[in-house]
């Protein structure tokens, strides 16, 4: 952030941390938040969403769980 704040001396940036996706939405639906990113299913219809790109996810086990078998879906 230092560096973004340094090349763009002008822009408030402030970060914030809801504790969910609803907080999130309200933040920007009443106007309190002009952007956020969030992982998300499906929005609510009155906010506007931009789909970022796609984010893997992964079963970790630890190594002795070996004789656990999951399939892709």
């Amino acid at each position: 952030m230092a560096a973004f704040r340094r090349r763009y001396p002008d822009i408030k940036m402030t970060v914030l941390h809801p504790r969910s996706n609803a907080a999130v939405y309200t933040l920007v639906a009443t106007g309190e938040c002009e952007l956020a990113f969030a992982r998300i299913d499906r929005a609510p219809s009155d906010v506007h969403t931009v789909e970022l790109g796609a984010e893997s996810l992964a079963v970790l086990l630890p190594p002795a769980q070996t004789h656990i078998r999951i399939r892709p879906i």
